[in-house]
């Protein structure tokens, strides 16, 4: 029999420790006890140990809709007086007990494996089992098997791109390095900056220094090493160096590729804060008026009801960089050469991937709302206006495009983040350029230099009141929620009159409440971090005023541009391309 999927006890690999407190995303119970050193939980006598939580239920669907498996096998080992294993099929409204067995008494560690009945009903989405104790039992794990045969097997290369974030690394490493010491995969660290020295010996992990190409140019250069490599890998996994995941996402993914009936099938994981670890991110992304949403976002995982909403979602548009496995193909075209943010979304398009998620896979990340500032967004907004002219109208229309872009930047506006604002319109103003801008890279980095210069020269962050960061743990944050509610309740001549900043729990721009104040403090619910602004008219007019103008010549140049691009682009996104860079940047 073939191992499906094992059932994650509890997470023992640094920094996973960190989830210590966070027992329901594994399991549950009353009385239940953890013993790290054996892997294993003690289950007292007549109480109930339930794997019914984000990481543990199996999805079942998913394997019947894209596999060839047609049986499925419970395994359970254990010692101790045992009890009855309860099978329950999860469905979008209810459970349904599909079966039982009992496990019988043994003092020595034992497996019982039993044949899981009616498992065709089309409505069930999700396994998840039970295990009621009739005495003291020590409980190992929870396996699901097949008797199927595999339809191939993967050779899968890990690339992580790092630069300059060697503790980060160490932990990514670490957390999945069992399970690259337990399969044929190897991993490519792809340092883009300083030497890096890692504690680990092993003749599955190579560093390669490569020139600082940002994050495409380190995933492309994985690419290519995985592509060259002699005995040549059918798979390669993209991790960011600041996330880290489960040994079984690896194993989880790849054993769902091994009998995937699709070659092209990849799969993408959800993202989930390292520092609340129980709170999604996203499942992923799908296109929207203009570039991308979330899916699923800010979904607490310690309700089981979000696990099963991520099972009923649709398929997110791209795989992101923070966990991406997916198949190395003949042709398969390299990342976009200029992106540093929406490079994986641009990837995924070009190479049309059969795109799924599993329930379980998934790395944790700390949040990306730190890092929104002039600069990033930059990146961000030229990539997406970039991915239109890209993808040649699939899944974006010129016109629309612009309209969303246009409705977005006014709501910065209107939020009063100009500094976010004046960064959209540089994206634009670049995009339009053409070969001239995308020939240097130097461009790139002067672009960057002035919208951190003009993001520093004109902060007024410190003319505003902000609450300290002890003032929004998680108390602090939902009385402060409660108390962002009640103010509006309050006419708007008396929000105007206390002249007080407005305090939003959302990062996205709030224009209606800051309408009724001088200035506004955005607040991460993930982790604390702040972005205060205050109002500016003649800031305001004069972006209004470049936005329009802007707006028009994007419109009147679009069919111009992608002609351009589509010209164009091929020499500079080539695997040639991407090897003279490689050559100068070898160190």
């Amino acid at each position: 029999m073939s191992d499906l999927t094992l059932t994650e006890i509890w997470p023992f690999s640094s920094p996973l420790k960190e989830h210590y407190g966070y027992q329901f995303l594994y399991f549950f119970g009353e009385e239940m006890v953890y013993f790290p050193q054996e892997n294993e939980i003690y289950a007292p006598k007549n109480k109930t140990l339930s794997f019914r939580t984000y990481m543990n239920a199996f999805p079942i669907k998913k394997w019947k809709d894209h596999t060839n498996v047609k049986d499925f096998f419970i395994r359970c080992n254990y010692k101790g007086g045992g009890g009855n294993l309860l099978i329950f099929g999860e469905t979008k409204q209810k459970r349904i007990l599909l079966d039982t067995f009992q496990l019988p008494e043994s003092d020595e560690e034992i497996s019982v494996t039993h044949k899981i009945s009616d498992i065709y009903n089309k409505d069930i989405l999700m396994l998840s089992c039970e295990i009621l104790c009739r005495e003291d039992s020590y409980i190992k794990n929870v396996s699901y098997f097949t008797s199927e045969n595999k339809l191939r097997s993967l050779n899968t290369g890990i690339v992580i791109t790092t630069y300059n974030r060697q503790a980060d690394l160490i932990n990514a490493i670490e957390s999945i390095l069992p399970a690259i010491r337990d399969s044929q995969s190897k991993l490519f660290i792809i340092n883009n900056g300083n030497e890096i020295t890692i504690p680990f010996e092993s003749d599955k992990i190579h560093i390669i220094d490569n020139l600082n190409l940002g994050g495409s140019g380190g995933f492309a250069r994985g690419l290519y090493e995985l592509i060259h490599e002699k005995n040549q890998f059918t798979h390669a996994l993209f991790m960011d160096d600041d996330a880290y995941s489960h040994p079984s996402s690896l194993k989880k993914s790849m054993t769902f590729l091994e009998y995937c009936a699709d070659d092209n099938a990849s799969i993408a994981g959800a993202m989930l804060y390292s520092g609340t670890p129980y709170l999604q991110y996203e499942l992923g992304a799908t296109n929207t008026l203009y570039g991308i949403k979330s899916i699923n976002q800010n979904h607490d995982m310690g309700y089981f009801e979000n696990t099963i909403k991520n099972e009923l979602s649709d398929s997110p548009i791209f795989g992101p960089w923070w966990y991406f496995i997916f198949p190395i193909k003949k042709h398969i075209v390299p990342p976009f050469p200029f992106f540093v943010r929406g490079d994986d979304v641009a990837f995924s398009l070009q190479n049309d991937f059969n795109i799924i998620t599993l329930s379980s896979v998934s790395a944790w990340q700390p949040s990306f709302e730190y890092k929104i500032s002039a600069p990033t967004e930059y990146l961000a907004n030229r990539s997406f206006l970039m991915l239109p002219i890209l993808d040649e109208g699939k899944h974006w229309d010129c016109k629309k495009v612009i309209a969303g872009f246009s409705q977005h930047i006014r709501r910065e506006i209107d939020g009063y983040r100009y500094p976010i604002a004046e960064a959209m319109l540089a994206a634009l103003e670049d995009i339009m350029i053409g070969n001239s801008f995308w020939s240097d890279e130097r461009n790139t980095l002067a672009r960057l230099a002035r919208l951190k210069q003009m993001e520093k020269q004109n902060s007024e962050i410190s003319q505003l009141h902000r609450a300290s960061p002890t003032d929004h743990n998680q108390i602090g944050r939902k009385c402060g929620r409660v108390w962002y509610k009640l103010q509006l309740t309050l006419p708007l001549f008396a929000r105007l009159k206390f002249r007080t900043p407005g305090i939003s729990y959302n990062m996205w721009p709030q224009p209606i409440e800051a309408a009724a104040r001088k200035g506004m403090i955005y607040v991460s619910q993930a982790d604390g971090y702040e972005i205060a602004c205050r109002f500016n008219s003649k800031w305001a007019n004069d972006l209004l005023k470049r936005e329009k103008i802007l707006r028009g010549l994007y419109e009147k140049k679009f069919s111009e541009m992608r002609t351009y691009y589509k010209n164009n682009f091929h020499s500079l996104q080539s695997w040639e391309t991407w090897n003279t860079k490689f050559l100068q940047g070898d160190k």
